[in-house]
């Protein structure tokens, strides 16, 4: 049994049918810490990559939420439900026999790059402290306001009318299910979203993540070797090599000079052991300010 907090991120293979927080209530009683949280929720139906952060890496979170997501998205036209997933109350149906692969094509085509999009009504998200999703639930649909989200990349991997298969590489607060729903929109015959894999949260791939069975059957003890150190987890961020009178630095919170300044922020600061110290954002000029201090003083 684990017997010290661990300071990490996992890779985790969520399954469909159980929600984000299932996974880390889940994974408290592997680890037999509270400290566990995770980045980018996954709807309940939804399974693929979910990062979860232990111990000081729920600091850290936000820094993987804000990586580009990938996603294998299977959408049916002609039929409308509320949630705008298979979940859902079917609200309409329309014909869709009539629409050809050109009509996909350019249709597609509409929703690259920087788009605004309308959260759906079940959603996390909340208005007056409340999710939008249990006012749904009370009946209550309330306005959403479009926001701007950037598509990275849409490719259409199937056309079995009126099945298609997607893959999407989106920004963080992209709805997949509202992508679906607008696309159907725009080819007049409605649709909603069947089935969802997140495939990747920036470098963190679906083939690199681990079953939450696994770590269950294997215990604390093989759980502890699958977790990704800070370093490892935040490898996309920008690094600077501390020396001993940085580090001390830094760990009483201490801004210093930089030279030369990281190429941009945040960034990192790891001792000679390449253990992360602290999260780095520019003060004023090359001045960098520890927002995030993560290693106490030796």
């Amino acid at each position: 049994m684990a017997t010290s907090q661990i300071d990490g991120v996992l890779n985790i293979l969520k399954p469909a049918g159980i929600t984000s927080h299932d996974v880390v209530s889940r994974l408290r009683r592997v680890f037999h810490q509270r400290r566990i949280g995770h980045a980018g929720t996954l709807d309940p139906a939804a399974r693929g990559v979910l990062l979860v952060g232990l111990g000081k890496a729920t600091r850290v979170l936000e820094y993987l939420g804000e990586l580009p997501k990938t996603y294998r998205a299977r959408v049916v036209l002609g039929t409308t439900t509320d949630t705008l997933d298979g979940e859902g109350a079917v609200t309409g149906r329309a014909a869709w026999e009539h629409i050809r692969w050109e009509d996909v094509s350019s249709a597609l085509g509409r929703f690259w790059g920087d788009i605004l999009q309308v959260p759906p009504m079940y959603a996390a998200i909340k208005r007056n402290g409340q999710p939008l999703h249990e006012l749904a639930r009370q009946g209550i649909i309330v306005p959403r306001e479009a926001r701007p989200v950037r598509i990275h990349a849409l490719k259409a991997l199937a056309w079995v009318p009126p099945y298609l298969d997607l893959d999407v590489e989106c920004s963080q607060g992209t709805y997949i299910r509202a992508l679906a729903r607008d696309l159907g929109e725009a080819l007049g015959t409605g649709a909603h979203l069947a089935s969802l894999t997140r495939t990747a949260i920036g470098d963190h791939t679906l083939c690199t993540s681990i079953s939450l069975s696994a770590l269950e059957t294997g215990g604390p003890d093989y759980a502890t070797t699958m977790v990704l150190s800070i370093g490892q987890a935040l490898a996309h961020l920008p690094f600077i090599a501390a020396t001993d009178a940085q580090a001390a630095a830094l760990r009483q919170g201490r801004s210093l000079e930089l030279e030369p300044a990281p190429p941009r922020e945040p960034a990192l600061a790891l001792d000679e052991r390449g253990t992360v110290i602290a999260v780095l954002v520019r003060d004023s000029g090359n001045q960098w300010h520890p927002t995030k201090v993560l290693a106490p003083n030796p």
